[in-house]
């Protein structure tokens, strides 16, 4: 059998005028003022579906982070005329007003601009402590920290990780980075962020709700393995992690292994039956910025997550000549410049 595929190129439509027709002034002010500008459809392209869905997330991203906590991409619509002979396509860009579900209706109105009026963290939350009291509370900066026993933080270690602060715009990027830093910490459970708006003023308050991780935890392996350069070997491996050793957030590792096994050939000497044996252990202490005698804050930000891995080890090796002890030291700084980029030293 055989297909023969013909297929005809006609002429693809261009772009030929794109008009915006925004009901809130203030975001039809920013759109034409600072969007535009850097539209992903533009006058003179070609016609791409594509590019509409890119152009309207990006709309969205960009007003959620200008302060417009209630805007979504639902908003966004385009209204595509391909009528005209000459193959062009005239665009409408509607931004419609926000819409407030009534009980039997739906009103409109211009959208707002909020401010966060305060940052509220609760640093020990659990289910069920909604109802209990808080016992302990202290302001730091700009920050309340509210806890419902004694607060086993200091303050710093806690609003580092808060990239949402009094007075500034709601930002979604805020929110992400916050998210992002505090699950890096490995120090907290499911962090959740919770904004309560304000209708008076038009502010947002922002509660974060953070959810300790057990001081201790201990962790425990045994394998048994046999391959070709040992006939049966065994081996045991355990660990202590505790979190928060210093108050800052710092957790400290503490491992060690152990293993014995029988050479393939063992059977045919003299020698004992368990002639392999190994034993190690290893300390890590890992912090939540960069462990320097000098302040790096200008150079690399907070929100590049900057951390400090701190590692000691040791290990004994007995074997069929090849005996050998390690002795072993390492400082690693970690930070991330962009989401796809991860810098080592």
């Amino acid at each position: 059998a055989e297909v023969t595929y013909k297929v005809t190129k006609n002429k693809p439509y261009t772009l030929d005028s794109i008009n915006p027709i925004i009901a809130t002034p203030i975001i039809d002010s920013i759109y034409k003022n600072q969007l535009r500008s850097e539209s992903l459809i533009k006058k003179g392209q070609q016609y791409d579906a594509a590019n509409f869905s890119a152009e309207r997330d990006r709309i969205a991203i960009k007003l959620r982070n200008m302060g417009f906590y209630h805007f979504a991409q639902d908003y966004i619509s385009f209204d595509i005329d391909t009528s005209y002979a000459n193959r062009n396509v005239k665009t409408d860009l509607i931004i419609d007003n926000r819409a407030i579900r009534l009980e039997d209706s739906i009103r409109r109105e211009p959208f707002k601009i909020y401010k966060i009026k305060e940052v509220n963290v609760f640093t020990d939350y659990k289910y069920e402590n909604r109802n209990l009291q808080i016992t302990d509370s202290l302001k730091y900066k700009d920050f309340n920290l509210y806890s419902y026993k004694k607060l086993k933080f200091r303050p710093k270690a806690i609003t580092d990780a808060i990239f949402i602060h009094k007075d500034e715009v709601f930002r979604d990027l805020d929110r992400s980075r916050t998210y992002r830093y505090l699950s890096e910490l490995r120090a907290f459970r499911y962090p959740n962020i919770d904004y309560v708006e304000n209708e008076e003023d038009s502010t947002l308050t922002a509660n974060v709700y953070l959810v300790p991780r057990k001081k201790f935890e201990l962790n425990a392996n045994f394998e048994v393995s046999r391959d070709n350069i040992q006939a049966v070997g065994f081996g045991f491996s355990g660990g202590l992690t505790i979190r928060n050793i210093f108050g800052g957030a710092e957790n400290l590792q503490i491992s060690a292994l152990t293993a014995i096994g029988s050479s393939a050939d063992a059977s045919v000497r003299d020698d004992q039956f368990f002639d392999i044996t190994e034993l190690g252990g290893n300390l890590r202490l890992s912090i939540p910025r960069l462990f320097l005698p000098f302040n790096t804050d200008r150079i690399i930000p907070k929100f590049m997550s900057p951390s400090t891995s701190i590692n000691f080890s040791a290990t004994g090796q007995t074997n069929i000549g090849l005996d050998r002890q390690t002795l072993t030291g390492t400082i690693n700084y970690n930070w991330y410049p962009s989401e796809t980029v991860i810098n080592n030293v």
